[in-house]
């Protein structure tokens, strides 16, 4: 939950800051909802969607180990099964301790 409370923080910050700028966006269908994407700047995009309806991922991809990007908690409450998620090693050897997270392994070449 806290790192909900967090995206939606950094949501509203970002819109704020950015509000009045004209980003370029794309809208993609969702079911019977829409999901709009930001192209803020070097690497970051912001997303407008409605969360609370969100089904768990099919795909999780964790840049790195910060804890703005590796969150255990936050990662339990979005995967289910055969959810696959790509990381880094460190990523990896840090969640390995974490029970409520199935770790397992597969490299890739």
């Amino acid at each position: 939950m806290k790192s909900k409370f967090i995206i939606i923080t950094l949501s509203i910050l970002v819109s704020s800051l950015y509000g009045q700028a004209n980003l370029e966006s794309d809208v993609f269908e969702i079911g019977d909802k829409e999901l709009e994407l930001f192209f803020v700047g070097h690497g970051t995009l912001m997303f407008q969607y409605d969360y609370t309806t969100m089904p768990d991922a099919d795909l999780v991809l964790i840049t790195h180990q910060h804890g703005d990007h590796l969150d255990a908690s936050a990662i339990d409450e979005i995967v289910k099964e055969g959810t696959v998620t790509i990381m880094t090693q460190t990523c990896v050897d840090l969640l390995i301790d974490h029970p409520e997270i199935e770790v397992r392994v597969r490299k890739l070449n």
